[in-house]
């Protein structure tokens, strides 16, 4: 095996590796949430920030490496590839199917990790909803106006949540 190939393949292994940390992490979201421990979801958000910036670095050298193998073998260097066609690239059998085996574990973990956080992501609107939800029991609503309350009301606008996003 060629040796950008061995560096390309310890790459996507530490990026498999982090991955899975970040999933572990994520798991571990989703209790501090549904516990309510504001102080658990920072030390773990400050966790996952590091590991972040831990799979930024391997994005890069990952990055690195492929443009050096396409410089080596005398191929075009594309600015946006996917591995594909990397493994297109790579003549050796046995290089194709390590390649193949990393990058199909690793496209396995992205995609669990993106259908984590997006559940997490709505178990955290879920939580501000209830709070807000509970402040709106105990405090009563927040009137924009009022004076023009009624008016505004008629004119389509509605009561603004301090936690609405832009969709």
């Amino acid at each position: 095996m060629q040796e950008v190939v061995k560096d390309i393949v310890h790459v996507l292994q530490g990026l498999i590796e982090v991955h899975e940390q970040l999933i572990a992490l994520g798991k571990e979201k989703q209790q501090v949430i549904g516990a309510g421990d504001t102080n658990g979801l920072s030390r773990v958000t400050s966790q996952e920030k590091k590991q972040l910036q831990t799979l930024v670095d391997l994005e890069q050298q990952r990055s690195n490496l492929v443009r050096d193998y396409f410089k080596q073998t005398g191929l075009v260097v594309v600015r946006k590839f996917k591995m594909e066609h990397l493994i297109q690239a790579v003549y050796s059998a046995e290089e194709k199917k390590v390649l193949i085996e990393t990058s199909d574990t690793l496209r396995r973990l992205i995609d669990k990790l993106k259908e984590l956080n997006d559940f997490n992501q709505q178990l955290l609107r879920m939580q501000l909803n209830y709070v807000d939800y509970s402040l709106d029991l105990l405090i009563g609503p927040v009137e924009e106006e009022v004076t023009y309350h009624r008016a505004l009301q008629a004119n389509g606008h509605s009561r603004l949540n301090k936690y609405d996003t832009k969709a």
